[in-house]
């Protein structure tokens, strides 16, 4: 997913709609099951940290198809700290 795409998309059960578009239960439950597995090591999380992340592991989710040291190297070229 690029970052340009920031249209939210539902499946609804409510109306047996389990896909729409990009939208996918299994890809919900995949996210989640990577999400709650990549939590579980940190042991725990205080609740003002907990948006982070989760942002960060959508981040990670959302690019895990590619090489995250280059793609981090390249965002911090553009825009340094």
């Amino acid at each position: 997913m690029n970052e340009g795409c920031k249209k939210h998309c539902r499946a609804t059960h409510s109306t047996d709609v389990f896909a729409n578009g990009r939208a996918h239960v299994n890809g919900m439950e995949n996210f989640w099951g990577v999400t709650k597995n990549r939590l579980m090591k940190f042991k725990g999380i205080k609740n003002d940290k907990c948006n982070l992340h989760l942002k960060e592991t959508e981040w990670r989710f959302n690019y895990r198809q590619e090489n995250i040291y280059k793609l981090l190297l390249c965002k911090l070229r553009k825009s340094p700290l």
